[in-house]
């Protein structure tokens, strides 16, 4: 694909995709949604390719605990004007998280289930989560490598 491709860190609280990529974590979307500065100017770009990461951002004392969900979907509107596809690494639906904004700006979602832990309830109530934010579940996967789950989750 000649486009280019941003993957997004929106996981404030626990950031990781800037390890993923080898990237440094000092500013990110954090700072262009607090400084109302536009995301492509945090984007780092992977060596020599159309692919970009958005770090969250690091985070720091004295900073706002939480982020405006308006500022936040604003910010990655203006993003998905500067890249085509963007890829967003959300916090878990258990947590306070932005899931309005993101929703805002996505044509869907993948649901990833800790296979580990989680029981099917849970993966339904994450499931009525998205379909309530009207984001368009699109896939799940099964992390942590069990191979079955219990339970069906149904359509």
């Amino acid at each position: 694909m000649d486009d280019r491709v941003c993957v997004v860190d929106a996981k404030f609280e626990d950031p990781s995709v800037h390890r993923f990529f080898e990237k440094d974590n000092l500013a990110g979307l954090r700072d262009a949604v607090e400084h109302s500065r536009g995301g492509e100017n945090f984007a780092k770009q992977v060596e020599d390719t159309n692919l970009w990461v958005l770090p969250a951002g690091a985070p720091e004392k004295g900073r706002r605990g939480s982020i405006s969900q308006r500022s936040l979907a604003a910010c990655l509107e203006q993003l998905r004007t500067d890249f085509p596809y963007m890829l967003i690494d959300a916090p878990p639906l258990s947590s306070k998280s932005e899931l309005s904004a993101l929703a805002h700006v996505s044509d869907g979602a993948v649901l990833v289930v800790d296979s580990s832990g989680v029981t099917a309830d849970a993966a339904l109530r994450g499931r009525a989560r998205l379909r309530k934010a009207n984001l368009r579940l699109l896939g799940m996967v099964l992390n942590q490598g069990q191979t079955t789950f219990p339970g069906s989750l149904g359509n």
